[in-house]
């Protein structure tokens, strides 16, 4: 077994991920797959923009389904309730083969990854911008935008052993035989370089393996044995985490996803964690200054100023006043 703490071309660590979830033997098509085409006999075909961009204009019966609608702010994913009438509420039961179209990936990928993680049964992505079909001369009509109401009962049941929470994750790091762990943000923030959380770094082991490399077409990835066990992937958050493990889906990679990500794991100061960092807090107005730069000096001489002047007003006040007082004129 290759250690897990190498650095392994992407390439490399692609093809011998997808050896997991072949154990050596032909693979099953994925749940998820991207397609060049919108000609593939879907059942129902989900339109993942902006409500208002997809009632503009859409292929013919697409349903407008917006990946946003399924998070808060600040990327705060919707409970398991709330994604499952959501999707009733776009005339999905999960039985059906869904088309998933949009201009962006992320959004494509984002809503495809939340139809795995609910248990849709299969999940097809036009790997190609809408706008793409539109010019090669396919007509377009206006979305149908989802119900205020949900329309059927969504009864696929949820891909639940697909998530792991915190304690989960911990359990089986201190396993004898840990899992092979997968960091799919950019190298910046991976070496804790870029910090978006409490602090940076990545997870104690974990391999660098970027989402943004598994765009291309998987077809070139072959089988054969590799480890007896599934990776666990994370992201920055659920967001991008679930955008990764669509990916990876798509690519024939079984994984585990740990949802809450590197914000979840940074968030609790006692969890190990490798090349850590924390925030320079050095940032006055938005703006991070070096030793060198003379703007470090700006604040401490205009509160030196600012209280100097207020003293030498309240001495002026105090003289006035003293002045004033009877036996001293």
């Amino acid at each position: 077994m290759i250690p897990v703490n190498e650095r392994l071309p992407r390439n490399i660590i692609l093809t011998l991920l997808f050896l997991i979830c072949s154990g050596g033997s032909a693979a099953t098509e994925p749940v998820i797959r991207y397609v060049a085409s919108a000609d593939i006999g879907a059942d129902v075909i989900v339109d993942s923009r902006p409500s208002a961009r997809c009632r503009e204009a859409s292929l013919p019966a697409a349903r407008c389904l917006p990946a946003d609608d399924f998070f808060g702010p600040h990327h705060r994913l919707a409970n398991a309730s709330g994604i499952l009438w959501l999707l009733g509420t776009a005339g999905l039961t999960g039985s059906e083969h869904v088309l998933v179209i949009g201009d962006e990936s992320t959004s494509r990928d984002l809503l495809a990854g939340l139809l795995f993680l609910a248990g849709q049964e299969r999940v097809s992505v036009l790997n190609l911008p809408l706008s793409a079909q539109n010019e090669a001369g396919v007509r377009l009509t206006p979305g149908v935008p989802r119900s205020r109401t949900r329309e059927v009962v969504y009864r696929a049941p949820m891909r639940g052993e697909r998530i792991l929470l915190r304690n989960e994750l911990r359990v089986l790091m201190a396993e004898d035989a840990p899992p092979v762990i997968l960091d799919g943000r950019t190298e910046n923030e991976y070496w804790g370089q870029l910090i978006r959380a409490a602090r940076g770094g990545h997870l104690p082991g974990a391999q660098h393996f970027p989402s943004s490399g598994l765009l291309q077409d998987a077809a070139d990835v072959v089988s054969g044995p590799f480890y007896d066990r599934e990776p666990v992937v994370y992201g920055h958050d659920a967001f991008e985490g679930v955008i990764y493990m669509a990916r990876l889906t798509a690519h024939g990679i079984d994984a585990r996803l740990y949802l809450e990500g590197w914000a979840g794991w940074a968030s609790d100061g006692g969890l190990p964690a490798d090349s850590v960092t924390y925030p320079d807090h050095r940032v006055v107005a938005g703006h991070q200054h070096s030793q060198g730069d003379r703007s470090d000096f700006g604040l401490p001489i205009l509160m030196g100023a600012g209280i100097g002047a207020a003293l030498l007003a309240f001495a002026g006040f105090l003289s006035g006043r003293l002045v004033r007082q009877p036996g001293n004129a």
